[in-house]
C-alpha cells in the first residue's frame, strides 16, 4: 500500500482498514479502471466492487501517518510538495519506478483534504497526477497514464499538460485517431504548446503519406 501498485480506490481504502477487518469496497471509474477499463475483465467506464477481507497489510509507517495524522491541510500540502520534490529527483535522474512511489506518497498526504476545502491542495493533487502521468508515459504503462490526465481534466477540461499527455497515453495504446484529437484539443487549450503542435504535425505528415501511398496504389493496380 502506498507505492502505487494498487487502483487508487482500493489504495485509499486499505489506509483505513486493519488486519482482520473484512470491507466492500464500491468505486467509480475515476478510481478504478477510468473511461478505458482493463479489457478483457474490466469493460469501459465500469464502476468497480471489491469484496476484501484484510489478513496482512504491508505499509509503512510514513504511509500511515499521512492518512492519520491529525494536522492541518495547509501542513499536508507541506508535506506533499516535499514528497513531490524527492519525486521531481528521481524523474530527473531516469528513475520512474522510485518517482512514481514518491508521487504517490505525497498524493496521500492531500488526499484526505476534501475538494474544495483549500485551493492549495487542489493544486497540488492536480500537480501530482499530471507528474505521475509523465512517470507512466515513460513507464509505456499507458492505462495508468490515462487515469492521472482524467483526473486533471475532471478538475480542468482545457488543461494543456493533461490534454497532450492524454494524446500520448492513448497513442501508446494505438487508438491513433483518438490521440489526434486530444493533440488536438491540447493545441487549442494552449496554441504554445511545442510538444502538443509537434504531435499534431507529425499526425498530418502521417496523414499525407498515407494518402500519397493509397493514391499510387490506386493507379498501379488498375487494369
Amino acid at each position: 500500500v502506498g507505492a502505487g501498485k494498487l487502483v487508487e480506490g482500493l489504495e485509499i481504502a486499505c489506509f483505513h482498514l486493519r488486519r482482520g477487518e473484512h470491507a466492500i469496497i464500491w468505486a467509480t471509474p475515476l478510481f478504478a479502471f477510468g473511461d478505458m477499463g482493463c479489457p478483457p475483465r474490466i469493460p469501459p467506464k465500469a464502476r468497480v466492487v471489491w469484496e476484501i477481507e484484510v489478513i496482512q497489510l504491508d505499509r509503512k509507517p510514513a504511509l500511515i501517518a499521512a492518512a492519520h495524522e491529525k494536522i492541518s491541510a495547509i501542513e499536508r500540502v507541506d508535506k506533499a510538495k516535499a514528497e513531490r520534490q524527492t519525486g521531481n529527483e528521481r524523474f530527473k535522474a531516469g528513475d520512474w519506478k522510485k518517482s512514481i512511489a514518491a508521487y504517490n506518497r505525497a498524493l496521500q498526504w492531500v488526499n484526505v483534504v476534501r475538494e474544495g476545502e483549500l485551493a492549495a491542495a487542489d493544486l497540488e493533487r492536480l500537480t501530482l497526477n499530471l507528474n505521475l502521468a509523465a512517470a507512466y508515459l515513460k513507464k509505456c504503462e499507458w492505462a495508468k497514464a490515462e487515469q492521472c490526465c482524467e483526473k486533471v481534466l475532471g478538475c480542468e477540461p482545457r488543461n494543456a499538460k493533461g490534454l497532450y499527455r492524454m494524446a500520448c497515453a492513448v497513442m501508446g495504446r494505438g487508438d491513433r485517431e483518438k490521440a489526434r484529437e486530444w493533440a488536438g484539443k491540447a493545441c487549442e487549450a494552449d496554441p504554445t504548446n511545442a510538444e502538443a503542435r509537434k504531435l499534431v504535425r507529425q499526425f498530418t505528415k502521417q496523414t499525407e503519406e498515407t494518402d500519397l501511398t493509397s493514391i499510387f496504389t490506386g493507379i498501379f493496380t488498375k487494369k
